[in-house]
């Protein structure tokens, strides 16, 4: 195994695109797939992304957006079912609910905190830039859900899970590098909480 990371790192690849490899690799991944997109990527229409990533469809296209609690309680910090950040997997061609990531959000921490929060204590936005990148590392329209630097909650919109077929892309750690990977792989690696957060 050594030798083969030496082999890769010998590669023209970025360092995110090795430590991808190599993690998805260590952990035997299958489905996982990583492409590097034209500079241009985000100009191009969500049919243009779909024909270069060989994608089933639109909805099989998704990004990682990180939300931050506004209304964070810094007296109940110490909760671990009470985190002041999640990632959230969507698709592009979906609209979130905010509120729907609020109250999934309140029932969690109620259901396994035995001091439960009420709804005030909650308050979900989008999180700015400085904060998302200093959470996981990426820029803007390159987050990826993994090898973050802090290990936040990830969520995943219901609608990603009932895709055919069950695949889908995301960022890559890069703004040019895209992620494909199987539903069922990615909930399996993550842990991730499944919710039905659209419109």
């Amino acid at each position: 195994m050594e030798s083969l990371v030496k082999r890769i790192k010998a590669l023209p690849m970025s360092d995110i695109e090795i430590e991808l490899w190599y993690y998805f690799r260590k952990l035997r991944v299958a489905s996982a797939q990583i492409k590097r997109a034209q500079s241009n990527y985000y100009d191009l229409t969500l049919e243009q992304r779909r024909e270069f990533l060989n994608a089933p469809s639109t909805y099989h296209l998704c990004k990682t957006i990180v939300m931050e609690n506004t209304a964070y309680d810094e007296s109940a910090s110490k909760d671990p079912f009470y985190p002041k950040h999640v990632a959230v997997i969507v698709q592009y061609e979906g609209r979130m609910n905010a509120e729907r990531v609020m109250k999934f959000m309140k029932d969690y921490q109620n259901a396994n905190s035995p001091h439960k929060l009420p709804r005030k204590a909650f308050h979900f936005r989008l999180a700015d830039e400085e904060v998302a990148k200093e959470l996981t590392g990426y820029g803007y329209n390159a987050i990826t859900p993994f090898l973050m630097k802090t290990n936040i909650p990830i969520i995943i919109s219901k609608s990603v899970t009932e895709l055919t077929p069950k695949f889908f892309w995301m960022g890559g750690g890069e703004v040019e590098l895209k992620l494909g990977m199987s539903v069922d792989e990615f909930l399996g690696l993550t842990k991730a909480h499944i919710v039905d957060i659209g419109y």
